[in-house]
Formats: structure tokens, C-alpha cells, sequence
């Protein structure tokens, strides 16, 4: 089946001419969340989720982070959810798909997101339920811990050793949940024990020892007080690029396996590097959120989550699978050309010549998939203080290298209520703090 469609690709691309079809960039929806133009950033958004359907999924992800960052739970929450619900439905195998994916490339399948983004979906659903009525937002994270583990368990069980260097857990989860435990006043165990998960997870947090000996010792703030909870997410997160790699023995072995699957195709000793989609993180000034409140100091927000690190420690894991599937794509594109003129008995050197620069072209035709959802933050960092009973106005500053990176700070007045908590969710992609939603 698979060698008359590529016949048949063959052909049908010898007869049409060359070209590409356009598209409204992503890339413009970024440049205009990280400037803060938010409503000109969904507008854009919206027009390629409707209009561009391989880019659809990431849009849609792409499209929360924007309500998100503007304070439009409720919207990031059904989007985040629309989202999930796609690239669970595009984890299923679509055979056809699939097997199109061989004679065209990877754009042609189902975006199936990468596994650090299916990871984040679910974190970032917790962080808007935090930000709403935070009535899911245990549970949410606890599903962003459980995605982790599955993919851990999933390289396991594909013959990965290292798999759990990958796959690390996330201080996020168990720290969202002893934030939650401890609020409602009863349950101290559990908050100190997702206190100590997150020490041993990312032993560099250090309020965790704070948290630790607070709720071990059942207060949860001073008489007269509240507690803001800031999070902020820090930087611009991981893209996807096309990048060359190498192609090892390792991976012409599995790529042989799998074209003699479906076809009789022969691997060659040797190969050239081959192209890849590999995780870029883009280099901002940004390392922190310095935070005042009234004018007095409360502190640097603190790394509780790396989404850089974590795409790039995931990336080294998928590697051999993108060479592989690569590797399969180009042998099956190259015997199909040498299947097409047996087929056809070309004896003719002109028009050998046609048909291998015909195959060449249908070669070039080929993009690398670098689908992404590209508005995730490098990191998510936190900061708690407890401020007494009253409104206050709340000054965020974006650091880097200990200084700060741009004069105006962004100021958020919120109340605290007495014993209670207060959530802010702060957006700092560059050299400034862009916005500021508070609960």
C-alpha cells in the first residue's frame, strides 16, 4: 500500500509546480504577548486557531497563556482543558497518518504535543484553578506529577537506564498541595510532608525549609495577618528548531526495522545528518522577581518549577526516536524514486535525470516539525510572605544579574484578609514585569 502511494507521490510531483502555502506567523502572536498587547495577541491567536489546522493545538495553548497572563481565568481554564483533550484524543495511533507521515514528514500527523508540554498543561491548569476558586487545583497538579511519571515509566519500559534522569519529578505539584493543606488549618501533616517532597525534589528551593518548620508547627500566619502567595512566570520558555544531527548505527538499526515493516526497503551503511526538531531556549536578561510591598522589601521569587531544563533533559530522551523516524522517512523517499523507475522501466538518461531531480525536489519538500507551544514560561518561581489584614500595593520588579532590568515596576494593590491566602500570578517573559492578576 505504502509503495503505490509513494509512486504515486512521485509522479503526482513531477507533474506540479514547486511552491509553498502561507501562513499567519506565530511568531507574531509572541512578539505581541511579550510587548503585553494582549487583546491584539488573541485576536491573532484566534484567526490561526480557526484558520491553520496543523497549528491549531498549539495555538489553542498558546491562546490560554494570554487569558492567562491577563486574569481571564476561566477562559485559559477551557482552553487548557480543549487543549488536553486534543492531544489525548491525537496520542492514539492514526495508522493512515502515520504511514502518510513516511512519504510527507511529520507535519502531516496529528499534533501529538511533546511530552514536557503534556506535563505543563496540567501544571498550568493548576495554576489557573489557583487563580479562580483553586477548587481543582490540587488535583490538577497531582495529574501534571502522574504525566511525568507516566513518561518515566513509558522509557522504562521502551529500555531506557536513565530514564528517571529525564523524567525528574515536579516541586510544583507537591508544593501546590502544601500551600492548599496548609490554608484550610487542619491538615498540617499532609502540607509538611509535600513540604519535604519538595526539599528532596529540588534541594536549591530554599523556602522549603521555612515551610517545613511552619507547618510542623500548625501555625499557618501571626494573628492580624494574611499570606500573598506570588508566582511568577519567568522568562520565555522552549522552542522548537530544525537542527542537523548526526546519524549513529544505533538509529539505522531501529530505522531498518521499521521500513522493513512496511515496505522492501534496505537501510544503507552510512548516512548523512539528517534534520531534527531540538529544544532552543531563548536567552533572556531575566533570572527573578524582586517584590515589594508598600515600599518595603519582601524578597526575590525563588525557582519552584524549570520548564527550560525540563525540555531539554526530555529532548535527549526523544532524540533517537526523531532520528529514527527521520532517517526511516528519507530511505522510503529514496527507494521509492529507484522503485518508480523499475516500475515505469525508465531506460532513458534524461529522463533517469527528471525522475532524480523529481525525487530531490520531493526530499526538499520536507519541513522539519517544530510545532510548539511557544508562550510557556522558562521558569515558574515563587515567592510567600504574610503582610498584616488591610490593602497593600505590591511592587514586582524583573532582575537580572542582581540588578534591576527596567525602572517602572509593575504595582498590584490587593487585600488581605485576616488568615487567609492571596494569589498572584506575575508574567515577566523578557526585561519587565507585563502583568500582574491577583486573587
Amino acid at each position: 500500500m505504502l509503495h503505490r502511494w509513494c509512486l504515486g507521490g512521485l509522479a503526482l510531483l513531477c507533474c506540479l509546480p514547486t511552491g509553498c502555502r502561507g501562513g499567519m506567523p506565530l511568531t507574531t502572536a509572541r512578539n505581541q504577548f511579550y510587548h503585553g498587547a494582549f487583546d491584539d495577541s488573541q485576536a491573532t491567536l484566534e484567526k490561526i486557531k480557526e484558520s491553520d489546522r496543523k497549528a491549531s493545538v498549539v495555538s489553542t495553548l498558546d491562546l490560554a497563556m494570554v487569558h492567562l497572563a491577563a486574569g481571564e481565568t476561566d477562559d485559559a481554564e477551557q482552553l487548557l482543558l480543549e487543549a488536553r483533550a486534543r492531544l489525548d484524543e491525537n496520542q492514539a495511533a492514526d495508522p493512515v497518518a502515520g504511514t502518510i507521515s513516511y512519504i510527507t514528514d511529520d507535519t502531516a500527523r496529528q499534533y501529538r504535543g511533546w511530552g514536557y508540554e503534556q506535563v505543563m498543561i496540567r501544571a498550568m491548569l493548576a495554576l489557573s484553578s489557583m487563580m479562580s476558586d483553586a477548587v481543582d487545583a490540587e488535583a490538577y497538579a497531582l495529574q501534571a506529577q502522574s504525566k511525568q511519571m507516566e513518561l518515566q515509566q513509558a522509557a522504562i519500559d521502551a529500555g531506557m537506564l536513565d530514564a528517571d534522569k529525564h523524567y525528574q519529578p515536579l516541586a510544583l505539584a507537591p508544593y501546590m498541595r502544601g500551600v492548599l493543606r496548609e490554608m484550610n488549618y487542619r491538615d498540617y501533616d499532609d502540607a509538611s510532608r509535600a513540604y519535604r517532597l519538595v526539599s528532596e525534589i529540588q534541594p536549591s528551593f530554599a523556602p522549603a525549609e521555612i515551610d517545613i518548620a511552619r507547618a510542623e508547627s500548625g501555625v499557618h500566619c501571626q494573628p492580624g495577618h494574611g499570606v500573598v502567595y506570588l508566582f511568577a512566570l519567568v522568562g520565555q520558555g522552549p522552542q522548537r528548531v530544525a537542527q542537523r544531527a548526526p546519524v549513529t548505527s544505533d538509529v539505522l538499526l531501529v530505522a531498518d526495522r521499521i521500513v522493513s515493516a512496511i515496505g522492501k526497503y534496505s537501510v544503507p551503511p552510512t548516512m548523512a545528518p539528517i534534520e531534527i526538531p531540538a529544544v532552543a531556549i531563548p536567552e533572556t536578561a531575566i533570572d527573578t522577581v524582586f517584590v515589594m510591598a508598600d515600599g518595603q522589601t519582601l524578597g526575590l521569587t525563588q525557582s519552584i518549577t524549570n520548564v527550560g531544563q525540563m525540555a531539554v533533559q526530555q529532548y535527549e530522551a526523544e532524540k533517537t526516536d526523531l532520528l529514527v523516524r527521520a532517517v526511516a522517512r528519507r530511505i522510503v523517499k529514496k527507494s521509492a524514486v529507484a522503485a518508480g523507475k523499475d516500475a515505469f522501466g525508465i531506460q532513458d538518461p534524461m529522463l533517469q535525470l527528471v525522475v532524480d531531480l523529481a525525487g530531490s525536489a520531493w526530499e526538499a519538500t520536507e519541513k522539519t516539525d517544530t510545532r510548539c507551544w511557544s508562550l510557556l514560561p522558562r521558569e515558574i518561581q515563587v515567592l510567600r510572605a504574610e503582610l498584616p489584614v488591610g490593602t497593600h500595593a505590591i511592587q514586582m520588579q524583573a532582575f537580572g544579574r542582581g540588578s534591576p532590568l527596567h525602572l517602572d515596576p509593575m504595582i498590584r494593590s490587593v487585600e488581605i484578609e485576616d488568615g487567609r491566602n492571596t494569589y498572584i500570578l506575575a508574567t515577566a517573559p523578557s526585561d519587565r514585569v507585563i502583568a500582574a492578576a491577583a486573587r
